[in-house]
């Protein structure tokens, strides 16, 4: 179980430049999102899932990175020291000197900042161009408007929920495909399909004591928005932490 030593830095922290986040640093953020995401369908501490420096490393992300991450507050980094009880124990007395010990986790700061956004843009842009499905026009170039977009014979276009292939579809196109069980993630989607894709539904996860609703709706919609095999729906929360949102991504935006 992580032990925790000191208390958490409570540092005046300097406004993100989104715009700036680099390729490596947005690789390791979403390394360290699904690490965060994996605690949280498992109902664990995060650092349980915290990921070592040696890992990190291997996204091409530089120490100077992970520094720069950690005095904005973005991610923290702990030591990870032997445990008698089988569990992962940590020891937070460290600085901004890193050894083969480091392990890092995202913490609430850095997934409010957005920077989850930003990996998931580079997410799009790296998949090699033989791994994507060609991308037909959907929709006219635009965002989200109270009605649906129309295709060419005058149908209204919302995505499908396939839960027995557990494939999320929009105008025939493969959007993701979930190889694993992820229960939060496709019982949302399936709240969506029942209610025939409305521009909101209310939160639909189950109660866990051991979670706050909010944090919990929060972590589910991106990974929503992660690992889109087409980058056409962006799922987002209506700004009270009680209901979940989507919209199609426009022509011009991807």
């Amino acid at each position: 179980m992580y032990t925790k030593t000191i208390p958490e830095n409570s540092g005046r922290l300097k406004e993100k430049p989104h715009g700036q986040l680099s390729a490596s640093i947005a690789k390791a953020v979403r390394w360290l999102e699904k690490a965060r995401h994996y605690a949280l369908e498992t109902a664990r501490n995060p650092w349980d899932f915290a990921i070592t420096i040696a890992e990190l490393r291997r996204t091409g992300v530089s120490e100077n990175d992970l520094r720069w991450l950690v005095c904005q507050g973005y991610i923290e980094h702990a030591k990870e020291i032997p445990s008698t009880s089988g569990e992962r124990a940590f020891d937070q007395r460290v600085s901004l000197r890193f050894s083969k010990s480091s392990a890092f986790v995202i913490t609430d700061t850095g997934l409010a900042q957005g920077l989850e956004s930003a990996a998931t843009a580079v997410a799009c842009e790296e998949k090699p161009n033989s791994a994507r499905q060609p991308a037909q026009p959907i929709a006219q170039s635009v965002h989200w408007s109270t009605d649906f977009p129309l295709n060419r014979f005058g149908q209204r276009i919302h995505p499908k929920w396939d839960r027995d292939r557990r494939e999320l579809r929009l105008a025939g196109q493969v959007v993701k495909v979930f190889k694993l069980p992820s229960p939060m993630q496709e019982t949302i989607l399936m709240a969506f399909e029942e209610e025939s894709w409305p521009p909101r539904i209310d939160d639909p996860l189950p109660m866990h004591p051991d979670l706050l609703p909010k944090r919990r709706l929060h972590d589910t919609i991106k990974s929503l928005n992660r690992n889109q095999k087409n980058c056409l729906i962006r799922f987002m929360g209506d700004g009270t932490g009680e209901g979940i949102r989507w919209e199609l991504i426009s022509n011009d935006a991807r």
